[in-house]
């Protein structure tokens, strides 16, 4: 936890007076603004409340001052590669804050942010750099499904098309190894967007337990050299999604996995409180720390990103409860781990508030959020029988 917190306050450090980060090459970039964003949530900061709710505040507004008419969540002439990159951690974020705030402000920016989403799904079911239905690739893929999956958690009605077609798009990238490839095409498979499928799969509700054994086989065998810390421009990026991919499985492999890459960040944390990546910047690789290496919280904080899988889960495809409806995305929390729940903390929370179980599901449809796109009755733990991420 101490790592943790002062990775935190020189993030906030970090923070300018415009929500912007630092003064690299990255300051006004916006997933690295939104994963700082997370990584603040995390903690249980929110706009104005918590010891950092100021630079919350900056950060949300930087956020929604590049929401633009169209949904888009960038700026299209800035000739920023990747906006969808931007869009989909932008729109995570802003989920997350409206899931536990409801800020009216935030509400409008967000709904038209996950109708662009929808809107430019291509035919295969997945996303690529801009906002406009031709190729997909999965790591874009991941980016617009988490940010579908917390707008969903915060009461916003989601297409089940949207979700079936993102859903069989990541299912057909594994190849045989247990790994993920980058496109439909074949193609070798890579520890980074293997974590980052099988969080998403998880999210979007597949609970076939063999598709998990075969990934997370796939990520022990391929755990990046600790000589690729901060040159590698993949590292964080990888570690962060296996890091919820393991924590969701337990066991053995998360507690060798966490052994390994937990202790190195606390070894490579500078006296900042910063991490370190070359290729990016350093509030990108702090951010991304924090959500991985939360090393003393295990105990009962943050849930990983949202959907967890049974041992029963062969035959099954639905959702599961309590850990698939919390928020997607915010830090997962590591150290501590109970014997009796498979290395997994035993109760997820936000911001260290535990979790209540969702209440039974009643059928509330679609045609009662149309109007508005909202849930009325989400924020009392019902859900829509039309919009589930479950698989039946």
């Amino acid at each position: 936890m101490q790592a943790v917190e002062k990775a935190i306050a020189w993030l906030a450090s970090r923070v300018q007076n415009d929500g912007s980060f630092g003064q690299t090459a990255y300051q006004q970039n916006l997933a690295v603004v939104s994963l700082g964003g997370l990584a603040f949530l995390g903690l249980g900061n929110l706009p104005g409340r918590g010891p950092y709710g100021k630079h919350v505040s900056r950060l949300v507004d930087f956020v929604l001052q590049h929401a633009q008419q169209n949904g888009l969540i960038g700026v299209p002439d800035q000739g920023v590669r990747g906006l969808m990159y931007g869009h989909g951690f932008a729109s995570l974020f802003l989920a997350q804050v409206y899931g536990v705030t409801r800020q009216p402000e935030v509400r409008p920016a967000l709904m038209n942010a996950i109708e662009l989403i929808v809107s430019t799904q291509n035919e295969e079911g997945g996303w690529r750099y801009e906002p406009a239905k031709k190729d997909a690739d999965i790591s874009v893929t991941v980016c617009q499904t988490m940010a579908l999956r917390a707008a969903r958690n915060a009461g916003f009605f989601v297409p089940g098309k949207t979700v079936t077609l993102a859903r069989n798009y990541v299912l057909n990238l594994q190849n045989a190894d247990g790994g993920f490839r980058y496109v439909t095409a074949e193609g070798e498979s890579a520890y980074p967007r293997t974590g980052a499928a099988m969080v998403a799969l998880s999210s979007l509700g597949v609970k076939k337990k063999g598709i998990y054994t075969l990934g997370s086989r796939y990520l022990m065998q391929n755990v990046p050299a600790n000589a690729e810390y901060a040159g590698n421009p993949h590292y964080f990026y990888g570690q962060y999604y296996a890091a919820h991919a393991l924590w969701q499985q337990g066991g053995d492999e998360w507690r060798s996995w966490y052994k390994q890459v937990g202790d190195l960040l606390l070894r490579k944390q500078m006296p900042s409180g910063a991490w370190e990546d070359e290729a990016i910047c350093n509030e990108y690789a702090t951010a991304m720390g924090c959500a991985t290496d939360d090393s003393q919280q295990m105990n009962g904080q943050t849930a990983p990103a949202a959907g967890s899988v049974s041992d029963n889960s062969d035959d099954k495809n639905e959702i599961s409860g309590g850990a698939a409806d919390m928020a997607a995305g915010v830090s997962v929390s590591m150290g501590g781990a109970n014997e009796n729940t498979g290395g997994r903390p035993q109760q997820p929370s936000l911001g260290g508030r535990v979790a209540t179980p969702p209440r039974p599901q009643m059928a509330f449809t679609h045609k009662m959020m149309k109007a508005t796109g909202e849930n009325m009755f989400a924020s009392l733990g019902y859900e829509c029988t039309e919009c589930t991420f479950e698989q039946h």
